[in-house]
């Protein structure tokens, strides 16, 4: 091992909070968002890097229309530098008392070119996430089609649910 037995053994921090990053409202988030429920933390923050201030609004807009107990924290990225934004903004909830989980939704059914450009910036941001001290940062995968339950008939569904 390249740690000493007492660092990986310490006592559990006594705060916990989860932070679910998004880049919009679809199934994927939707799932990481419960899956934080499951974690049982003291808090659960969605956090979306606008680079797109009208992207981040219209988000904002969906984000308010639907029955979420979680808080959408946005935070402008002026100079577009996604990784460096999103590092920051949460190196910046790490308290000596409190260890934070960050969830990344993973978007599998995007095209080649997307899939290829968001890996990439996906990659960099699990790397610059995962050396900051008092953070874990896990991938969450939505369950396959066939396990996703479908709405009642005649059940209004918002469209990010479709």
């Amino acid at each position: 091992l390249g740690v000493q037995a007492p660092e990986l053994l310490a006592p559990p921090r006594p705060r916990h909070e989860v932070m679910v990053l998004v880049d919009g409202l679809d199934r994927a988030v939707l799932h990481a968002l419960q899956y934080a429920r499951q974690l049982n933390p003291l808090s659960i923050t969605a956090l979306h890097v606008a680079a797109d201030p009208d992207a981040a609004a219209r988000l904002a807009r969906q984000w308010a229309g639907l029955p979420l107990a979680v808080p959408l924290e946005v935070v402008h990225c002026p100079n577009r530098d996604l990784v460096a934004c999103a590092t920051h903004a949460v190196g910046e909830r790490v308290r000596p008392d409190t260890e934070v989980t960050v969830l990344l939704p993973r978007h599998g059914d995007q095209g080649r070119f997307h899939r290829l450009l968001h890996d990439q910036t996906g990659r960099n941001l699990f790397a610059a996430l995962n050396r900051l001290t008092g953070v874990n940062v896990a991938i969450v995968h939505p369950p396959a089609a066939a396990a996703v339950l479908r709405p009642a008939a005649g059940a209004s569904v918002h469209p990010a649910l479709l």
